[in-house]
């Protein structure tokens, strides 16, 4: 399996996208705001940059691409109105794999730049955007070209369907979740890094849009097929998805009803 062509979102903006089913890493990425922003204070006060260059990993595609770098911007437009200092122009590179839906991202940028000019009520630096279709693993930027870099989380999870069990024992996504004590050892093991801030933070898997969906198992279920049906189609085909996720769905409601679903992020800088 080729991951750099088959590891991404739904793309486009329909009842599957990842667009339209990605509130639980909106929570997450709320969860980590006032780490981000004492991060971009401490940077921007002591560099004072007349251009300043931001890049988002891992960036998919909808809303959530943009919320970083709308609270960076907010926070320097803040700090230049605070230090009588000239607004900088600020460079925005958004990277993720090959497949990833750029066109929807590149789409809403005139409507980003909109919402945010209206939210500040006054003019902010000139914002220009670059898409880095690569993988992160490999080089994908020059030296000294970057002032805040950027990086949420990715979902990865196998399920089960009606499969032919040979196609079953070939699949595989090796994946680990470190304890904090782990991570800051590979960390500091490194060596090219230090943490500040290193914490557990529990999210809930319900989602906010409850007027539109009445089943907490269903808004689950269709966060997780965003993120999961790429790799499963190219693997075991899309015959079995509706009946796949259906089924996700219901032992999503059944536990669920009994017991609150959550999931522990570890966040830090």
């Amino acid at each position: 399996m080729d991951v750099t062509h088959v590891l991404h979102m739904n793309g486009g903006i329909g009842k599957s996208s990842y667009a339209n089913n990605s509130f639980l890493q909106h929570k997450v990425i709320s969860l980590t705001k006032n780490i981000r922003e004492e991060a971009i204070t401490n940077l921007y006060s002591s560099m004072l940059p007349k251009c300043l260059a931001i890049a988002e990993l891992g960036c998919a595609s909808g809303p959530n691409t943009f919320i970083v770098v709308s609270e960076i911007i907010k926070i320097v437009e803040k700090l230049c109105k605070e230090m009588n200092h000239k607004s900088p122009e600020y460079k925005v590179f958004i990277n993720d794999l090959l497949e990833n839906d750029f066109n929807n991202i590149f789409n809403s940028i005139k409507s980003f730049k909109e919402k945010l000019s209206n939210e500040l009520e006054s003019h902010i630096g000139p914002c220009y955007f670059y898409g880095v279709p690569a993988s992160f693993y490999g080089r994908i930027f020059p030296n000294q070209t970057l002032h805040f870099v950027h990086s949420s989380y990715s979902l990865h999870w196998l399920s089960k369907g009606i499969i032919k069990e040979e196609n079953f024992d070939t699949f595989n996504i090796p994946s680990y979740n470190p304890s904090p004590s782990e991570v800051k050892l590979d960390v500091l093991k490194e060596g090219s890094f230090t943490i500040n801030s290193l914490e557990v933070s529990e999210v809930k898997f319900e989602s906010e849009k409850c007027e539109s969906f009445n089943d907490s198992g269903y808004n689950v279920s269709q966060c997780m097929r965003a993120i999961a049906e790429p790799m499963l189609v190219n693997h075991f085909g899309k015959a079995i998805m509706e009946e796949l996720f259906y089924c996700y769905q219901e032992i999503l409601s059944d536990h669920m009803s009994r017991r609150k679903l959550r999931s522990s992020m570890l966040p830090y800088y």
